[in-house]
Order: structure tokens, then sequence, then C-alpha cells
């Protein structure tokens, strides 16, 4: 649970922009009240990566940088010519990929400003035997209450997915909203980190609900590769 809890510290932190990084850590707010779990959001189908046993379908017209290709820094720096205010995509790429966790980084480089932009980020970890989707909940409550150096406690919100069920935290630094999402799949623990800049917070919370409604496992993508 150490090594699960860990995981999710970076994770968090690696899905915060840069601009968040240079040491702007305030107390989170608490979580708002619960939606309905059961939410009619449309799955968002076109472009969907395939990873080992699971897939999703990344925001649309946000850059996407998948680990396991050769020349996704070429990625990163197209993105930076073309939309040279994300430039801290390049260090917050860097990062994500020396964490050897984060499998896949997506920034809304179009929405880069002088506050930032907008990303997430997807950590895939293998779980103990004994651990269970509370229990990963739980140890990652307490790796993200320690990242944000948060007084408050923090509470998970139980959903139900299409890829099954799942918990959801809510909270923000410094003006900065964050979106995490635990799934726990056949013996593998996965981390979704949204993070919005300020003036995105709907919308990239609304983003989050759509990625996550597209997530499937091997069984559910195998048809679709």
């Amino acid at each position: 649970m150490r090594r699960i809890g860990s995981a999710l510290l970076i994770g968090g932190l690696v899905a915060i922009p840069l601009y968040c990084l240079t040491g702007c850590f305030g107390s989170p707010k608490p979580l708002n009240p619960s939606e309905n779990s059961k939410s009619k959001s449309t799955p968002i189908e076109a472009g969907r990566i395939q990873f080992e046993g699971w897939s999703l379908v990344p925001p649309k017209s946000w850059t996407v940088i998948d680990f396991r290709k050769e020349d996704w820094k070429r990625s990163v720096e197209n993105a930076i010519s073309a939309h040279p205010k994300s430039k801290n995509l390049r260090r917050q790429a860097e990062g994500s990929k020396q964490t050897g966790l984060v499998k896949l980084l997506a920034a809304d480089t179009r929405g880069a400003s002088d506050r930032g932009f907008s990303s997430m980020n997807a950590i895939v970890e293998q779980a103990n035997p004994d651990v269970t989707l509370n229990s990963f909940a739980e140890a990652s409550q307490v790796g993200l209450q320690s990242a944000v150096q948060n007084k408050q406690a923090l509470k998970g919100e139980k959903l139900k997915l299409p890829s099954g069920p799942g918990v959801r935290y809510r909270w923000s630094i410094a003006g900065a909203s964050f979106t995490t999402y635990l799934l726990l799949h056949e013996g593998k623990a996965f981390t979704f980190t949204f993070a919005a800049v300020p003036g995105q917070e709907k919308a990239v919370f609304e983003t989050s609900r759509q990625v996550m409604h597209s997530v499937r496992f091997d069984d559910e993508t195998r048809d679709r590769s």
C-alpha cells in the first residue's frame, strides 16, 4: 500500500501545471457535494488509445503525449512551437517520463495562457493481491493530503463508471482545481488526475467525466483496438 500511495502522490504532482510547482501550495477546498454518479454524459469515442489491457479517449483537441512512442519529445516541441505559452509542457513531460509511472499525459496547449494550461495524466501500477478499491482510496487519500499539506480531511466520492466502480476526489491548490479518479482492475491500480487552471474549472471537470466514461478494460476493448 505504501507503494501505491506514493504513486498517487507522484502522479498528482506531475499533473499539476508548472505554474503551481513553484511553491504555490495552499489549503485545498472541501469536496463539493456529490453529483449523480449515474450521469447521462455521452462517452467520447473518436481517437481511442489502446494500452496493454485498457484504453481511453483523451480530451478532444488536447496535445497527447504517449510515452511509449519514441518521438514523444517531437510531439511536445511541436505543441510548444504552435502555442508558445505552453512552454512548460517540456518540463512537465520530462518529469512525467522520469517517474516511470505516467503512461499518458495530455495538455490543453491551445488554451495555454500566462496562468499555465490545464492537463491530465494517467498512471498504472501493479497492486498487491490484498488491495481493494477502498484500501487503495484510503492510502491514496493520505498521499494527497501529504502532497498538498492539507489540514482538512478529504472525502472520496464513490462512482459507478462504465469500466466499473471508482472513487473520485476533488481538491484545489492556490486557485488551481484538481480531480483525481481511482480504479482497480485485475490487480492493477489506475490513477487519473485532471488539473484545471483558473477559469477552466467547469470545462475541465466535464472533460474529466467524459474521459472517465470512455475508459474500457481489455475484455471491452479487444474488438475495438
